[in-house]
C-alpha cells in the first residue's frame, strides 16, 4: 500500500473539514446569517466547495506530494473555524458586558462586517484550493447521513447491537478461559503471578479482562487494572495501583517511594485476597515488576497476571499461558460470524484470501471484518488484490481511512484520554455534543431536527464498536456499552499524526521503549515541530500537570488562546491548588474571553475556578464529577451556552437559583442535595424558555410539593429523558400527599422518560435516634439495646424509606427502558405500573408480599436484568414459570429475609445467563436450576452459618456450571468491591450499602453520599453532614482562660512571646486521656434540670482544638483600651472597657455567622496558621476515624458546622467602634486602611489581569502580620521573613514533597517548643530574678534601644527627652 502515509494523515483532515461544515451548517442557521444575503450566500458557497474538498479526501489514494497542498489547506480551515468562534465569542462576551444595551448595535455590526470578510477569505482560499486539484465537478450528496443499523428507538438499537455482538466473545479461545479459570482460583496461603503472553494481536488483554471481570465473583476483595505504559517509572507505578486500592489522601502524591511500598504492603496484607492485572509489560519494564514483588506482602491469597509479548517476562512473572494462533477452523467461524453473522462458517468460500491475510490473529480478523462488513464489493476485492503482503500497519490505516466522514472526528476526540483508559460513554458523548461533532446530525437536509444529539452520539459508539476501532470494555445493565476504549494500536498510530498536525495537544512526559525521556510532544513528530509552532491548538488533554512543568518552557508554542477543549487527567491532590485557574487565566491573558467549550476536570482534586469561571462565556460542558469542591462560583450562572454540568460526587451542596433560567442546559448530575422543586417549577413558568431543553436531572433530594402547584406547573420539564429524585416526607407525615404530586407529574407529563429512579425517604429524627449506623462506635457507658430473640434474624431490617405514592407508567413510557423504585408498595397493580418496553427493574425495599414473578415473567417480555434487593418482597417462595421472563439475562436476589424457596419451571428464563443470590439467610433450596440450559455463572454470597444451602445448589447442578461462593464480608470498603455499579443510583455504591443490605436505619454519622436531613422549609440549603457527629460537645474545655491569661501577659513585655492552641494541643492530650480515665462518670442530682457530671463523655481532641485556637489569642479590643490608656492618657472604668470588648467581640460573631458561607465554611478561607493546627490535629491522633472517615466535608468545614455559629472578631469592627467611642482617629484611620487596600489589590487586577504577581497580594495577611509590632522589633520581623522565604519559596518550589510533610507540622514544633520552654524559664528563673547572659540578649544591637521616649522620664544610662 503505497498511500499509507497518505492515508493516516488523511483522516485529520477529513476530520477538520467536517468539524468546519458543521459550524458553517449552525451558522447557516444564525439569525444573523438567515437576515443577510450576502453572508448567506458566502457561507453557501464556502460549504460547498468545503464538500468538493471532503470528497477529494474519502477518495483520494495519492502519495505524499499532497502533503504540502493539504497543510495549506488545513490552515486556511483552522482560521475559517476560529472566525466563526470568534464571531460567535464576540456577541457571547457582548451580552455579559454591563453596559451592553447601549454598545450592542455598533458592535454588532462590526461582528457581522468581520464576519463576511472572513467567509470572503474562506471562499477564496476554498476556491484556489479546489482549482489546484482540479475539483470541478458538483460533488455528490454527503454521507454524513446514511442510515446505520441502529438509527431507530434506543430499543431497538441495543437490541440488534447486543444480539450482533454478544456470541463474538465465545467463539474462541474457550479452552484458555477455562485454563485462567482454574489458574485464579484462591486456593494457596501465598500469592500467585501468571502471564499471559503471545505475538501481538493474539488477544490477551481481551483474556485479561475477562479474567479481571470473573475474578469480582470468585472471592477476590479487591482489583487493580495497570496498563504498564512507556513513561512510568517505578514510584509512579507502584501509586497508580495503592491509588486503586485505596482513596488517595491529599498528601499522598508526596510520599517517597519507599513510603510507598510500606504503605501498598500494608494495604494488600490487610485485604489478603486481591487481584493485579498489569497489561502490556515490557522487557524494560522489569524494574517495574521487581518493585511490585518487593511490595506485595507475598504470604496472602492475591494473584498477580501480566500480559505480554516478550517470553522473558512470560517466565519472569509465573506461571505461563501462550496465545497462539488461532486455527483455519477458529479464524474461518470468527470471520464468517462479522461477515455473515453465522457462527458455523457458512457462506463463505469468497472470503479465503481474506482469510489468509488473517493469519490467525484476532486483531486481524476483528479489524478485517469490522471493515468488509461495511465495505462494498469493490473494496472488498480491491482488498483481496493484496494478498499476504499487507501488514497491521496497513489494517490500521484502512480501517481508519475508511471510517465515514462523521466518525472520524470523534474517533480522533477519544485520543484526548490516557491510553487504556476506560472511557464513560456518557462522558464521551456529551463531550462530543458540546464540540458540536453531533449537530449537524441531528437535522435533515432542510435543517429540521429529526433526531436528539444524544441518540446520534450512541448511534455512533455503537457504529465504532461495530467496526472494531474500539473496544466495549463494559456494559450496562440494559446492554449497552458503559465503557470503552480505543484500541492500544490505532492510539499509537492516530495521536503523533493529531498531534504533530495540530489538531490536538497531550501534555505528558513520556519515554519511549528504548529508555529515552522527553515530552510527548516535542518526541514523536519532532520533523513537524515548526508546524505545530504555527498551528493553534484545538482541543488540549493534561496528564501531567501543565502548570508545574511551564516553569521549564514545556509549553511556549502553544496558542491557548485557540484552545476548544480542555482535559485534565492528572488529579493535583493537595490543599488549595490554584493551577487550574493559572492556566485558564494564560487562555484568557490576551482577549479577555475564552473559546473553551469543554472544561473536563473529573477527578481533578478541588480546582479553583472562582475568578475565571465568567470568563468562559462559551463554555458548553462543565465537568467537575469528584472533583470533592465544596461550592461552585454563583457566576456558572451566567454561562448561556451551558448544556451540562456535573457536579456528582463532590460536596457542592447549593446552586444559584438563576442557574434554574438557563435555556440551552440539557444535562444536569447533582450529588443528592436537597433542592425545593417549586424553585424550579417556578423559573419554568416565569420564564417560557427556562430548562425547555433539559433532558437529566439526576441526584435529586425535594420536599414538600404541594398539589395544586404541581398542577399548575404540570408542564414543567417534559423533555427529561432520566430522573433520578428522591422525595423527602418529615417524620411525622403519614398522609403520603407530598410523594403523589410527584408521582401524577411523572405519569401524565414526563412521557419522555428512559430511566427514571424515583424513592421516598423518611427524614430522620436525630432526637430520637437509638440505633447507630453499623460502623459507628457506641460511646463509652453506653449501655448497648437488649435483642429480641423472637426477632434475631426474620424480622426485616427498618430502613429509613417511605411507601411509594402510586405511579401508572404502562400506558403512555414506551421509552422507558430502566426503572429503579426505592420505597414500599402497596398491592400494586403491575400492569399499570410496569411497561412492557423495560430492559432493567431494580425494586429495594418494596416489602411485596404475594409472589409477583408469574405476572411479571409474562408482562416484561424485554427485561434482561432483573434485581430484587433488601426487603423488596417479603414472601416465602418465589415461582419462575414456563416461558416468563423470554429475554432475561441476569438474575440478582440479594437480602430477601424470607425466602426459602426458589422455583424455576421448564422453559422458564431460557437466556438467563447469570444468577446472584447475596445474604438469603434462610434460603434452603432452588428447584429446577437445571432448566436454564443457558446458565453460566452463579455467584452465592452466604453467611457462614449457610453453607449448607450453597452445597446443595452446587449438588443440584454438578460441574457444568460454575459457581463462586464468597463468605460474607462484614467490612464496608471491602464489600463495596462486590457492588453493582448499576444498584445504587449512578454508581453511588459504598453509600448506599445500609439501604441495599438493610443497615443504617436510625442514625450515627453520614457517610459520603447518604441522604441527609433537610434543612428545613423551601430554604434549598444543605444539610451539615455532622450535625450528628457523635461525641463532640461543644462547651469550654477549661483551657481558655489560661490560654488567655498568659498571652495577654506575654503580650506586655519587651520579648513578646505566643503560647498557641498548638501548645495546649500537646499539653492537654495527655492531660485529658488522664482526666477521662480516673475521674467520676458519676451523674450529680440524676433526673433534675441540675443535673450534671465531672466526666461527661470520652475525651475527644477536636474540641481542645477549637476552643484553644479561640482561647489562645487575646481580645483584638485590649489593645483600643491599652491604647486609650498608655497613649492618650485616659481613664477607662472597668465596666466601659468590659463594654466596648463584649460589644465588639458581639459585633465580629454576628458578621462572621451572616457571611459564613463566605467567610468561615469554603476552605479557600483558611487562615494560614491553622493549617499548622491541621497538621499537629493529624499527627497527634493518627487521623482518628471519628474525624477523617469521612472525606465529603474537609475537616475545618466540618468542625465549623457542628458547633453553633460563631466566629472570631472582625478587626475592622473593632477598630472603627472603638474610634468611635474614643474620638481616637487614628484607630478610624488604620482600620478604614484595611477595609479600602484589598479593594486596591482587586482593581489592580482588573486593570492588569494578565500580571499574576497582583494575583498574590493578600492584603489580610500582610496587614495582619503587622498586628504584633509592637513589641515586635526589626530583629523579630527578619528573621520571620528569612524563614518565610525558605520554608514558602525555596522548599514549596524545589522540595515539594519535603514540605508537604513536614512545614506545617515543624511550625507548629516550633511554636509548642518555644512556648513551653518560655513557660518554664519563667516559672524557674524569672519569678526567682535569675538571668542569663547570653548573646540573644540584645537582639538589637543597640544599648539606647530601650530607653524610653517620653518626656520627663529619668533612666540610669538613657537620655532624657
Amino acid at each position: 500500500m503505497a498511500a499509507s502515509d497518505t492515508r493516516s494523515c488523511t483522516i485529520v483532515d477529513e476530520a477538520t473539514a467536517q468539524i468546519l461544515s458543521q459550524k458553517l451548517d449552525i451558522l447557516l442557521s444564525y439569525p444573523v446569517c438567515a437576515e443577510c444575503l450576502p453572508m448567506q450566500t458566502r457561507a453557501k458557497d464556502a460549504k460547498e466547495k468545503l464538500a468538493m474538498i471532503q470528497v477529494h479526501f474519502s477518495t483520494q489514494c495519492r502519495p505524499s506530494e499532497t502533503t504540502e497542498w493539504s497543510g495549506r489547506l488545513r490552515r486556511a480551515m483552522y482560521d475559517a473555524e476560529e472566525c466563526i468562534d470568534k464571531f460567535h465569542l464576540r456577541e457571547a462576551s457582548e451580552r455579559s458586558k454591563a453596559l451592553h444595551m447601549a454598545t450592542w448595535p455598533i458592535a454588532a455590526l462590526v461582528s457581522k462586517y468581520k464576519l463576511g470578510w472572513d467567509l470572503s477569505v474562506l471562499v477564496n482560499k476554498m476556491k484556489e484550493s479546489c482549482d489546484e486539484k482540479f475539483l470541478k465537478e458538483k460533488p455528490a450528496s454527503s454521507s454524513s447521513h446514511a442510515s446505520v443499523p441502529w438509527q431507530g428507538q434506543k430499543l431497538a438499537r441495543l437490541t440488534s447491537f447486543w444480539d450482533r455482538h454478544a456470541p463474538t466473545n465465545f467463539l474462541c479461545r474457550e479452552a484458555k478461559k477455562e485454563e485462567i479459570r482454574e489458574r485464579i482460583k484462591i486456593t494457596e496461603m501465598y500469592e500467585q503471578w501468571s502471564s499471559i503472553w503471545g505475538e501481538q494481536g493474539t488477544g490477551k488483554t481481551f483474556l485479561a479482562r475477562w479474567a479481571y471481570n470473573q475474578a469480582k465473583y470468585m472471592g477476590y476483595r479487591w482489583r487493580a487494572w495497570v496498563h504498564v505504559s512507556a513513561s512510568m517509572d517505578p514510584r509512579e507505578f507502584l501509586l497508580e495501583i495503592l491509588q486503586q486500592a485505596n482513596n488517595v489522601a491529599g498528601d499522598m502524591k508526596d510520599m517517597n517511594i519507599d513510603e510507598i511500598r510500606t504503605k501498598l504492603r500494608q494495604k494488600l496484607a490487610k485485604i489478603n485476597k486481591y487481584f493485579i492485572v498489569l497489561d502490556d509489560v515490557q522487557p524494560s519494564d522489569i524494574q517495574l515488576l521487581q518493585e511490585l514483588l518487593w511490595s506485595t506482602p507475598g504470604y496472602s491469597q492475591g494473584h498477580i497476571i501480566t500480559t505480554t509479548q516478550d517470553n522473558s517476562i512470560a517466565q519472569y512473572s509465573g506461571e505461563q499461558i501462550e496465545l497462539e494462533k488461532l486455527s483455519e477452523d477458529e479464524s474461518q467461524r470468527m470471520l464468517a460470524w462479522k461477515l455473515h453473522r453465522v457462527p458455523d462458517g457458512q457462506s463463505f468460500s469468497n472470503e479465503k484470501d481474506i482469510l489468509s491475510m488473517c493469519r490467525g490473529l484476532p486483531l486481524y480478523i476483528s479489524l478485517l471484518g469490522g471493515f468488509l462488513s461495511n465495505a462494498g464489493e469493490h473494496e472488498r476485492m480491491a482488498l483481496a488484490k493484496e494478498g499476504s503482503m499487507i501488514t497491521l500497519l496497513d489494517i490500521l490505516q484502512l480501517s481508519c481511512h475508511k471510517l465515514p466522514v462523521h466518525l472520524k472526528s470523534c474517533f480522533i476526540y477519544m485520543t484526548l484520554f490516557p491510553i487504556g483508559f476506560p472511557i464513560p460513554t456518557r462522558r464521551l458523548v456529551r463531550l462530543w455534543l458540546a464540540e458540536g461533532l453531533l449537530d449537524s446530525h441531528c437535522h435533515d437536509v432542510e435543517r429540521e431536527r429529526t433526531r436528539q444529539p444524544e441518540d446520534v452520539g450512541e448511534t455512533f459508539i455503537l457504529e465504532l464498536a461495530d467496526r472494531n476501532v474500539i473496544d466495549v470494555v463494559s456494559w450496562r445493565a440494559d446492554g449497552s456499552p458503559k465503557a470503552c476504549q480505543m484500541l492500544t494500536s490505532l492510539f499509537d498510530m492516530i495521536c503523533p499524526i493529531a498531534m504533530s498536525t495540530g489538531f490536538l495537544h497531550i501534555h505528558a512526559t513520556s519515554k519511549s521503549k528504548d529508555g529515552s525521556e522527553g515530552d510527548s510532544a516535542s518526541q514523536q513528530q519532532q520533523p513537524a515541530a515548526q508546524l505545530r509552532e504555527r498551528t493553534k491548538i484545538r482541543w488540549l488533554a493534561e496528564h501531567t500537570n501543565i502548570v508545574t512543568d511551564n516553569l521549564d518552557s514545556n509549553y511556549p508554542n502553544l496558542n491557548l488562546g485557540h484552545v476548544r477543549s480542555f482535559l485534565s487527567f492528572y488529579q493535583r491532590r493537595g490543599m488549595l491548588t490554584k493551577d487550574i485557574s493559572t492556566f485558564l487565566r494564560k487562555m484568557t491573558s490576551k482577549t479577555g474571553y475564552s473559546l473553551l467549550r469543554v472544561l473536563d476536570l473529573e477527578g481533578v482534586y478541588k480546582p479553583y475556578l472562582q475568578d475565571v469561571l465568567h470568563k468562559l462565556v462559551l463554555l458548553r460542558y462543565l465537568g467537575l464529577r469528584s472533583t470533592e469542591l465544596d461550592s461552585i462560583p454563583s457566576t456558572v450562572a451566567d454561562l448561556h451556552h451551558l448544556e451540562t454540568l456535573d457536579i456528582k460526587h463532590t460536596n457542592i451542596t447549593w446552586l444559584p437559583s438563576s442557574l434554574w433560567k438557563a435555556r440551552k442546559l440539557r444535562h444536569l448530575h447533582l450529588n443528592w442535595f436537597y433542592i425545593d422543586l417549586k424553585n424550579i417549577l417556578k423559573a419554568c413558568r416565569n420564564n417560557a424558555m427556562a430548562l425547555t431543553k433539559l433532558r437529566t436531572l439526576s441526584g435529586l433530594v425535594t420536599g414538600e410539593v404541594e398539589e395544586n402547584l404541581m398542577r399548575d406547573h404540570i408542564d414543567s420539564l417534559t423533555t427529561l429523558t432520566t430522573l433520578k429524585l428522591y422525595v423527602q416526607r418529615s417524620g411525622g407525615d403519614t398522609s403520603g400527599a407530598i410523594g403523589k404530586a410527584v408521582a401524577d407529574w411523572i405519569s401524565c407529563r414526563l412521557t419522555n422518560l428512559q430511566s427514571l429512579t424515583f424513592g421516598v425517604i423518611q427524614e430522620a429524627e436525630p432526637k430520637k435516634e437509638t440505633r447507630p449506623a453499623e460502623d459507628a462506635e457506641p460511646a463509652k457507658g453506653a449501655r448497648p439495646a437488649k435483642e429480641n430473640p423472637a426477632k434475631k434474624e426474620s424480622k426485616p431490617a427498618t430502613l429509613p424509606i417511605g411507601p411509594l405514592p402510586e405511579l401508572s407508567l404502562a400506558n403512555q413510557h414506551h421509552d422507558l427502558l430502566e426503572l429503579y423504585l426505592l420505597g414500599q408498595l402497596n398491592k400494586p397493580i403491575w400492569t399499570q405500573l410496569l411497561p412492557g418496553s423495560l430492559r432493567v427493574l431494580t425494586l429495594s425495599g418494596s416489602r411485596v408480599e404475594a409472589d409477583m414473578m408469574p405476572e411479571l415473567g409474562g408482562l416484561l417480555r424485554n427485561l434482561r436484568t432483573l434485581r430484587l434487593l433488601a426487603n423488596s418482597f417479603l414472601g416465602k417462595s418465589m415461582r419462575f414459570i414456563k416461558d416468563g421472563f423470554p429475554s432475561l439475562k441476569i438474575l440478582k436476589i440479594w437480602k430477601l429475609p424470607e425466602l426459602d424457596t426458589v422455583i424455576i419451571e421448564q422453559g422458564a428464563m431460557p437466556n438467563l445467563k447469570e444468577l446472584d443470590f447475596r445474604r438469603l439467610d434462610v434460603m434452603q433450596k432452588v428447584d429446577g436450576i437445571k432448566e436454564c440450559k443457558e446458565l453460566e455463572n452463579i455467584y452465592v454470597v452466604f453467611k457462614k452459618d449457610s453453607q449448607g444451602f450453597v452445597d446443595v445448589l452446587q449438588n443440584d447442578i454438578g460441574k457444568e456450571k460454575n459457581v463462586y461462593k464468597i463468605e460474607e464480608i462484614k467490612t464496608p470498603e471491602l464489600m463495596d468491591e462486590l457492588m453493582d455499579d448499576d444498584i445504587s443510583p449512578e454508581g453511588d455504591r459504598s453509600s448506599w450499602l445500609r439501604l441495599l443490605f438493610g443497615g443504617g436505619g436510625g442514625g450515627g454519622a453520614r457517610r459520603r453520599g447518604e441522604l441527609p436531613h433537610r434543612a428545613g422549609p423551601g430554604r434549598g440549603r444543605p444539610f451539615p453532614p455532622l450535625r450528628r457527629v457523635p461525641h463532640v460537645r461543644p462547651r469550654d474545655p477549661g483551657v481558655l482562660p489560661l490560654l488567655s491569661f498568659l498571652n495577654q501577659f506575654f503580650w506586655y513585655r519587651r520579648e513578646r512571646l505566643s503560647v498557641t492552641s498548638v501548645s495546649a494541643q500537646v499539653a492537654v492530650v495527655p492531660l485529658g486521656h488522664l482526666m477521662a480515665g480516673v475521674i467520676t462518670k458519676r451523674v450529680f442530682f440524676q433526673g433534675s434540670k441540675w443535673q450534671f457530671t465531672l466526666n461527661p463523655g470520652p475525651f475527644n481532641v477536636k474540641e481542645i482544638t477549637v476552643f484553644a485556637n479561640s482561647g489562645a489569642a487575646s481580645v483584638y479590643a485590649i489593645h483600643i483600651i491599652s491604647a486609650v490608656k498608655i497613649l492618650y492618657r485616659k481613664e477607662m472604668s472597668f465596666p466601659v472597657a468590659l463594654v466596648v470588648v463584649l460589644t465588639t467581640q458581639v459585633l465580629g460573631f454576628g458578621w462572621a455567622v451572616l457571611f459564613r458561607r463566605y467567610l468561615v465554611e469554603p476552605a479557600a478561607m483558611w487562615w494560614p496558621r491553622n493549617l499548622v493546627q491541621i497538621s499537629w490535629f493529624r499527627e497527634i491522633w493518627l487521623l482518628s476515624k471519628s474525624a477523617f472517615s469521612e472525606k465529603k466535608t474537609d475537616i475545618h468545614t466540618k468542625l465549623m458546622r457542628r458547633y453553633k455559629q460563631y466566629e472570631a472578631g472582625d478587626h475592622i469592627l473593632t477598630g472603627l467602634q472603638a474610634g468611635a467611642l474614643h474620638e481616637n482617629p487614628s484607630s478610624s484611620d488604620v482600620c478604614g486602611t484595611r477595609a479600602i487596600a484589598p479593594f486596591i489589590v482587586w482593581l489592580a487586577n482588573k486593570a492588569f489581569p494578565d500580571k499574576e504577581w497582583i494575583r498574590l497580594i493578600t492584603m489580610p495577611v500582610l496587614l495582619g502580620a503587622i498586628v504584633s509590632m509592637p513589641p515586635a522589633t526589626a530583629v523579630n520581623y527578619t528573621s520571620w521573613i528569612i524563614v518565610g522565604f525558605l520554608s514558602g519559596f525555596i522548599a514549596y518550589r524545589y522540595y515539594r514533597g519535603w514540605w508537604s510533610r513536614h512545614n506545617y507540622v515543624l511550625s507548629g514544633a516550633l511554636d509548642a517548643r518555644l512556648a513551653f520552654m518560655a513557660v518554664l524559664l519563667y516559672l524557674c528563673l524569672g519569678m526567682k530574678h535569675v538571668s542569663l547572659s547570653w548573646w540573644g540578649e540584645d537582639p538589637d544591637g543597640c544599648p539606647l534601644a530601650s530607653c524610653p521616649t517620653a518626656k520627663g522620664v529619668v533612666v540610669e544610662g538613657c537620655p532624657v527627652f
